[in-house]
């Protein structure tokens, strides 16, 4: 499916440079080099195009995350790991992580992609009930929990784009502590 490849790689420079909103199907088609009857062909007009390509990214960060993470090591050792994975993914893929939280709470989202953010959502508040269980934790919602920490994150990463400065790859170096001490129960530290 090249074609659909290159209207979902075109929403994602057209959605970053001008908006969902700004931007008309038309536009689509011709950055992506197909007729506009084409675009139809492979999805129900541009929110189609907006939740494939969110798919698409939502999908890839939960794999990068998750994949072969060793659950069972010591609560720190396993958040450490998911933050480095979360901070290289942001790196290396700027554009797509700004997609995801440029769409994360739009209305145009639909079932689907919404069922994809919650399955991540829904592991990590998983890790971090285990976690308090351990003791490693504070008390607290785990949803809340995971947005305080995730969310520092993304004012980061908004903070650095919107000053046109470059994310290094020391960018888990420099904000790993303070996110682990978001979430660490400090009574238990020695």
């Amino acid at each position: 499916m090249p074609k659909a490849s290159a209207i979902l790689d075109s929403a994602l420079d057209l959605f970053e440079s001008r908006g969902f909103g700004a931007t008309p199907v038309p536009l689509l088609a011709e950055q992506a080099s197909v007729a506009t009857g084409t675009l139809y062909r492979y999805f129900p007009g541009k929110q189609g195009v907006v939740n494939a390509r969110y798919r698409r990214w939502k999908v890839a960060m939960s794999t990068a995350l998750l994949d072969g993470l060793e659950r069972d090591a010591p609560p720190a050792e396993v958040f450490e790991d998911i933050w480095r994975r979360l901070c290289r993914f942001v790196i290396d893929h700027q554009a797509g992580f700004a997609f995801l939280e440029n769409h994360h709470h739009q209305p145009y989202l639909d079932d689907e992609s919404r069922q994809v953010a919650l399955d991540l959502d829904t592991t990590m508040w998983a890790l971090v009930a285990d976690w308090q269980r351990a003791g490693a934790v504070r008390a607290g919602d785990p949803a809340l929990l995971v947005a305080q920490v995730y969310g520092g994150l993304v004012g980061v990463v908004r903070s650095m784009r919107e000053r046109h400065m470059p994310l290094h790859d020391d960018l888990a170096d420099q904000t790993l502590e303070g996110a682990w001490n978001l979430l660490a129960d400090t009574r238990r530290t020695p």
